[in-house]
């Protein structure tokens, strides 16, 4: 008999109980299990908890439908209760979603899951020297080498149905650059090359999902740029011919022309013998060095035969939800193809320009352009593309193609061999990204910092080869999928009955004013990033979080508790307005800004102010908005970029001085700052 648990639920005193009930051998339990923004066949993974003691194995877990049907499932064990009990905590539940948008977690020792298909995962991981990682998805092959390169060397895709050989490879690696991370300083642009130092079989792989994490350096030609971390992993799928990349890298670059002296950093010093004030004279602090000139990932394609070009675009203004185009045109069989994204300042430099509180800014664009050519213009891409051959066809996808801009999805100029399909993450058709200040003023502790080098950031990148022939409609749902992934949760009540995060109660209407004072709170915030907006590459997924009637400040960059109560609130009311990758499971890491949780997923739905919003929490501005959204009123922002040049006290309180056509330039003079997160 296994001891039942006991989780005590209190809000401010009010004392709400649930005790497990006691187990028996054949005992079965049920966690409803829903999914906001369905798609048909896409993969799924998220966390669920449990309570202490209640499962013992991670084999007493299967996923069923309404009508109790198995669907093949992975799970993974995560955590435990111990040293308190042995009993499982949290697992990762993997599946891939069917017709319906619901779905039950059976769990218990009377539950025993059935063997996975006989379509299965199979990975060959070679780490010696010369070696490399293999994976196979039914599908799909692909080789991952340790040495130069990058990503993948070879890239085979199963043509007949008999499974893939030498003959039915379809891509093969850029030498040196499947990956890369240009920096562009004083001598012009030093491309780097990719050298991958080991390959990793992470913790959640399996027969229907698994993780390769590639961990390696960016090395250059100039001996002054020193070698550059990166990590990248790989999602692969059964029965799949897509991969999911997560690509991290480390900016080490020297941001600025500064004159470097032996304590001028008192922020991160470990001694205070030798710390100096710097001569704020030194216009050096404002002054770019290395620069990100271009970053990405690349395959080098084999295709044959004219192509056939498919992307997708949202109708109207970037704001808008509005009506979607699929724009398919023949491309012939030469000439480069690009999309193109930007807007406003991709460098993020000041002055900056924001959204005022009655009209958006404008600035953004995507342009599609074949054999020079422009095809198409329009604010807003879905973020994919698709090129098809005679024999087979290759789409890439970026997430938050818009919100991270400037993003580039390109084909090469020929169909021949080793010609690159290419994931921009930094575009080098946009200004190259400078890490230089933008005022070389003395903070109110008589320092002028800058922060930049060890920043981090991650991107995420899907790369899917298709037989030639495959519907438009399949592309776009497929795409759809893994540019705007679906959300699997369980019920707020199975959160807060779990005891996870101790004392937790879900929001179930028993205290309206609070939650409704809550929700106000994160529906203001999250409007806000959408309405500012909070874009770019190096501000995306983070939050200003103090408002002042007037403007917002104070980037929440640098506070952990930012994520973690996005995180509470979405298990509290089941609104998925913003979700992690992975329930329980830290996320890749960025030191340019910490994922933000609102970001990640974005917004899902709109903002609809309250008539009143009564017993605001403590340090709230009582708010009253019939009818009308939050003002934001010329809010313009000091970059993620920009955080790091001004350094802690420099970028917070900020005078404004009006500029030509609406601009604000912006001046920092003091304050308290939340000290960058250097990754």
């Amino acid at each position: 008999m296994v001891r039942a648990a006991r989780a005590a639920l209190t809000i401010f005193g009010i004392g709400l109980a649930w005790a497990a009930p006691a187990q028996s051998q054949d005992m079965v339990g049920q966690v409803p299990i829903r999914i906001e923004r369905h798609v048909e066949g896409a993969p799924l993974t998220f966390g669920i908890p449990f309570p202490k003691g209640v499962l013992h194995a991670p084999e007493h877990v299967r996923v069923v439908t309404a009508d109790g049907r198995e669907v093949p499932s992975q799970i993974t064990e995560v955590s435990t209760w111990a040293p308190a009990d042995e009993s499982i905590k949290w697992v990762w539940v993997f599946f891939f979603a069917g017709e319906t948008d619901r779905y039950l977690i059976e769990y218990g020792a009377g539950v025993r899951r059935a063997a996975a298909p006989v379509t299965r995962i199979q990975i060959r991981n070679n780490q010696r020297a010369n070696g490399m990682t293999e994976v196979s998805t039914g599908p799909l092959r692909f080789v991952v080498p340790r040495g130069e390169g990058g990503f993948l060397s070879e890239v085979a895709l199963d043509l007949d149905g008999d499974g893939s050989d030498a003959a039915e490879v379809v891509a093969e690696g850029v030498a040196g650059r499947g990956s890369f991370l240009d920096l562009l300083d004083a001598g012009g642009v030093d491309r780097s090359r990719a050298f991958v130092r080991r390959a990793v079989i992470e913790k959640g792989s399996g027969p229907l999902h698994a993780i390769v994490r590639i961990e390696g350096e960016y090395l250059y030609s100039r001996p002054d740029n020193r070698p550059a971390p990166f990590v990248t992993r790989i999602h692969a799928y059964a029965g799949r011919s897509y991969v999911r990349v997560q690509h991290t890298f480390v900016y080490t670059g020297v941001p600025d022309r500064h004159r470097p002296q032996n304590g001028d950093q008192p922020h991160v010093a470990t001694q205070d013998e030798r710390l100096i004030t710097v001569d704020p004279t030194d216009t050096g602090w404002t002054e770019p060095e290395d620069r990100v000139a271009a970053a990405g990932l690349s395959v080098g394609l084999l295709q044959s035969g004219d192509r056939r070009l498919t992307t997708r675009w949202r109708e109207g203004a970037w704001w808008d939800d509005g009506v979607t185009r699929t724009e398919v045109h023949d491309v012939g069989g030469t000439g480069e193809v690009s999309l193109f994204q930007t807007g406003p300042e991709p460098s993020r430099m000041p002055p900056l320009r924001s959204s005022s509180s009655a009209t958006r800014m404008d600035g953004f664009s995507t342009h599609l352009v074949a054999g020079g050519r422009t095809l198409a213009e329009a604010e807003r891409a879905e973020g994919w593309a698709a090129l098809s051959g005679d024999r087979y066809g290759v789409a890439i996808g970026i997430r938050h193609f818009l919100e991270e801009y400037p993003k580039e999805i390109r084909f090469g100029a020929s169909s021949g061999p080793g010609d690159a399909a290419t994931a921009y993450l930094w575009s080098p058709r946009a200004e190259p990204m400078s890490f230089a200040r933008f005022s070389n003023e003395l903070g109110p502790e008589n320092a002028v910092e800058n922060w930049a080098t060890g920043l981090a950031k991650t991107s995420e990148v899907v790369f899917d080869f298709q037989p030639a022939g495959m519907t438009d409609a399949d592309l776009v749902r497929t795409m759809s999928a893994v540019v705007a992934p679906p959300v699997a949760h369980a019920d707020p009540d199975w959160y807060g009955r779990s005891g996870v995060y101790g004392r937790f109660a879900p929001s179930t209407g028993r205290f309206p004013d609070f939650e409704r004072a809550l929700d106000y709170k994160f529906d203001w915030v999250l409007f806000n990033q959408q309405w500012e907006p909070w874009f770019g590459m190096f501000d995306h997924g983070d939050l200003q979080n103090s408002f002042d009637g007037v403007e917002w400040s104070r980037w929440g960059h640098g506070e952990p508790a930012q994520d973690y109560m996005l995180w509470l609130q979405f298990h509290a009311d089941g609104q998925a307005r913003a979700v992690r990758r992975r329930a329980g499971r830290e996320s890749p890491p960025d030191g340019c800004r910490q994922h933000a949780l609102a970001a990640r997923a974005g917004l899902l739905r709109r903002y609809e102010p309250p008539a009143r919003l009564l017993a605001l929490p403590r340090g709230t501005a009582r708010l009253e908005v019939p009818g009308h959204r939050p003002p934001a009123r010329g809010a313009a922002l000091v970059a993620r970029a920009e955080r790091a040049r001004l350094g802690p006290g420099m970028a917070c309180r900020l005078l404004s001085r009006r500029g030509p056509s609406g601009t604000r330039r912006r001046h920092p003079d003091g304050g308290a700052a939340p000290a960058p997160h250097l990754g």
